[in-house]
C-alpha cells in the first residue's frame, strides 16, 4: 500500500479591505460624476456633471483640500472622495431653501430650519418655529456681520448667504 504525506506552508499576507483608487485630471469615470454632483452641492458650481475630471473639477478639489487643511494635489483618493460625499450629505441636511420671506411673527418649519441654521453658525436662539423679536435681532446681527442691509428680514439674498456660511463651515469642520 502506498501512502502520501502532504505538507503545506502557510503564508500570511495582508488582506485588502475595500478598493483604493485615485481620480485625477484628464480621467473619465462614473465616480467622477458622483464627485461632481457632491462638489456642486457644496456650492462649487462646476457645471453639469459629466464624469470627466477637467479644470473646474480640479480647481474645486484643490480648493476643498485647502479648506480642509490637506495638501492641495487635486487628486482624489477613496478617503477624500468619501469625505467630500459626507460633507455634501451634511450640507443637504441643513441647507435652506427659499420659499417665502421670513419676518416678524411668521411661523412654520422653514422658520425652525432657519433658526437651527443660525444656531449652527454660532448665533444662539431657540428653534421654536416662530420668527420672534430674538430671531429678528439675530438675523440683523448676521446681516451686519456680512455687510448686508440689516433689516431683520430673510429673503433670497439672506438665504443664499446663510447657505454659503453653512457650507464653508462644513468644509472647514465636517459638521
Amino acid at each position: 500500500m502506498l501512502s502520501y504525506e502532504l505538507k503545506f506552508n502557510v503564508v500570511k499576507e495582508p488582506v485588502s479591505r475595500g478598493s483604493s483608487f485615485q481620480l485625477k485630471k484628464g480621467m473619465k469615470d462614473i465616480r467622477i460624476k458622483t464627485l461632481q454632483v457632491a462638489l456642486n452641492t457644496l456650492l462649487y458650481n462646476i457645471g453639469t456633471p459629466t464624469g470627466y475630471f477637467g479644470d473646474k473639477t480640479y480647481n474645486a478639489v484643490v480648493d476643498y483640500q485647502k479648506k480642509k487643511g490637506l495638501k492641495a494635489t487635486g487628486v482624489v483618493d477613496d478617503a477624500l472622495y468619501n469625505m467630500i460625499l459626507k460633507d455634501a450629505k451634511a450640507f443637504e441636511g441643513v441647507k435652506l431653501t427659499y420659499k417665502r420671506v421670513l419676518k416678524l411673527n411668521v411661523k412654520g418649519d422653514d422658520v425652525k430650519r432657519l433658526q437651527n441654521a443660525l444656531n449652527r453658525l454660532g448665533y444662539r436662539l431657540s428653534a421654536s418655529g416662530v420668527f420672534d423679536a430674538k430671531t429678528a435681532d439675530v438675523v440683523r446681527k448676521l446681516q451686519k456681520d456680512n455687510r448686508m442691509v440689516a433689516d431683520g428680514v430673510v429673503g433670497k439674498a439672506v438665504v443664499n448667504r446663510i447657505n454659503i456660511l453653512l457650507v464653508e463651515n462644513i468644509k472647514r469642520t465636517g459638521k
